[in-house]
């Protein structure tokens, strides 16, 4: 005796309406989503066009104002004929060149120990300016670390060069 009131092969057909159901409705979620995600994507594609611009214009600017303190430092006097006789009595053979030199492998100076282990160090071509007979200033950015300091030096008779930091900012 069968109690069952479906008829023969109905169940079958429900089953296939229920999945086509089930697959229409995932696929217009799916629809509804990928919309949101290409809406998303072009406003970060106007927010990249955006940033892109403001870097152009930041990095821009810094060139102008790293052009501006160049010329700037350029303008600072330097050793007079007589300071570079004197150092040159003193046995430095370039003695602008020699103590930039010298500064340059003083890490001791550094107000600033090296990020992950890195040696800081100063560098000439960055920001190293002989002022006078007497001091230096220096700028210096090792990307986490940023700062300037003014050092005062002196040559010693043997032409080895001592230093003092003056003032650090």
């Amino acid at each position: 005796m069968n109690y069952s009131t479906t008829k023969p092969g109905s169940a079958g057909r429900s089953n296939s309406l229920i999945l086509v159901m089930i697959f229409a409705v995932f696929s217009i979620a799916f629809m509804i989503a990928n919309t949101h995600i290409k809406a998303a994507l072009d406003d970060i594609k106007r927010e990249n066009v955006l940033l892109r611009d403001e870097i152009k214009n930041v990095t821009q600017a810094l060139n102008k104002s790293h052009a501006l303190n160049e010329d700037l430092m350029s303008k600072f006097p330097r050793l007079s004929e007589d300071e570079i006789s004197e150092f040159k009595k003193k046995g430095l053979a370039d003695p602008e060149s020699n103590i930039i030199q010298d500064l340059g492998s003083r890490e001791e100076l550094m107000p600033f120990k090296g990020m992950f282990g890195a040696r800081p160090s100063f560098y000439p071509e960055v920001r190293m300016s002989l002022l006078n007979a007497k001091w230096v200033y220096l700028y210096y950015d090792d990307g986490t670390n940023k700062g300037q300091s003014l050092l005062k030096y002196r040559v010693a008779n043997n032409g080895m060069i001592e230093w003092n930091i003056l003032d650090t900012l």
